[in-house]
């Protein structure tokens, strides 16, 4: 059984493999669909804005005169431009109605997205960091000749620890493929390292959920900027300018006519029509904002917990701590060669092994236990 002992890789920190995750295809595929939708948006935007109008009429025309009735061709251009203002164009101002609300939506998938795929990293980094540091462990121990010289007799508790010691690596080496296809990026074997315990006390950064979901507060503003135009949404204003030139082949004259119009339309039950609509943004902004103070609410009371949980991790982990300490001493005591150890010392040897086994994996164990509470 042969084992790597690499451990002079490059560091790279959670930060680092964070930063990565914006090259996983489902983030980019979500991105693309936010820019398709702020596109989209836009596209109408410019499709609402003056409306450029042309006709062109032309026909034979008869003209009565005391002479007979000439005939003649005649063509009729017309230009000109038309604008709506305010509810004008419910066709459009519908289709808006629809696009605006999917683009924010689509900015809240997006930023879920990022949320899972960054705690599936955290979750994994953890992994590999407590793989690593256990590998480290084993791997300190048993360079002590004793325990090495014991660990290369097969059913041993040293040779339990080479074995592993070798599972170790091999799942740290399962854990990076698993991060390579979750950030979407081919990754090397790395030193983890992860930030500082956070003190007992020591509060953290807990900020509010419409500064967590920008989608969801842009959403929320969208409703209020509907609710704000009041009765305006339902009154069609509709501007038109345009100038109609007509020939007259007889008089071998042309006529300019400039004709300007304003256009308004008003449903008779237009207040109905704004209450039944208030109630309606209303009830869909109550419902996202009834979401966040829940989520908000869950967030208050798992902080409560981790605060209960992070002292009692802490000392957990210091007793560990020192459990280690006292095995790795005697480990480190025992030495000679293995022909001249006695029977007794050798079995004390295998105890302690065995327990420094133990203790290690519980330690490690309540160590990302404690840093998973601190990425929370």
């Amino acid at each position: 059984m042969t084992v790597n002992f690499c451990f002079a890789s490059p560091v790279m920190t959670l930060r680092d493999i964070i930063r990565m995750e914006r090259r996983a295809p489902e983030i980019q595929v979500a991105r693309n669909k936010v820019l398709a939708a702020e596109q989209t948006i836009r596209m109408l935007k410019a499709e609402s804005s003056v409306i450029f109008q042309g006709r062109v009429k032309a026909g034979q025309y008869t003209h009565f005169t005391s002479d007979g009735i000439p005939r003649s061709i005649e063509a009729k251009p017309k230009l000109g431009f038309k604008y709506y203002l305010f509810g004008g164009n419910k066709y459009m101002r519908h289709i808006m109605d629809q696009v605006r609300p999917a683009y924010y939506q689509k900015i809240s998938d997006y930023d879920a997205a990022m949320r899972r795929k960054r705690k599936t990293i955290e979750n994994l980094y953890l992994k590999y960091w407590r793989f690593y540091k256990l590998r480290k462990q084993l791997h300190t121990i048993l360079r002590i000749n004793i325990v090495d010289a014991l660990s290369r007799r097969l059913g041993t508790s040293c040779n339990r620890l080479r074995l592993s010691e070798y599972l170790y690596e091999m799942k740290e080496k399962l854990i990076l493929h698993e991060l390579e296809k979750t950030v979407g990026v081919q990754l090397k074997p790395f030193k983890p390292l992860l930030p500082k315990v956070i003190r007992a006390g020591k509060s953290l950064d807990v900020r509010s959920e419409l500064f967590l979901h920008p989608g969801i507060a842009g959403l929320i503003q969208y409703y209020h900027d509907q609710r704000s135009l009041g009765w305006l949404r339902f009154v069609d204003v509709k501007i038109k300018g345009f100038v109609r030139p007509s020939y007259y082949p007889d008089a071998g004259r042309t006529k300019w006519a400039i004709i300007a119009g304003l256009y308004v339309n008003i449903p008779f039950d237009i207040m109905g029509a704004v209450r039944h609509e208030d109630e309606r943004l209303s009830l869909e902004r109550d419902n996202i904002i009834e979401k966040l103070q829940h989520d908000e609410f869950e967030k208050r009371i798992d902080k409560k917990i981790g605060e209960i949980q992070r002292p009692m991790l802490i000392r957990k982990i210091q007793f560990l701590r020192a459990r280690e300490m006292i095995y790795k001493k005697r480990l480190s005591e025992a030495y000679g060669p293995l022909r001249k150890i006695s029977k007794r010392a050798t079995v004390l040897i295998e105890n302690d092994a065995h327990e420094y086994r133990v203790v290690i994996n519980k330690l490690v164990s309540e160590e990302a236990k404690l840093r998973s509470l601190q990425l929370s």
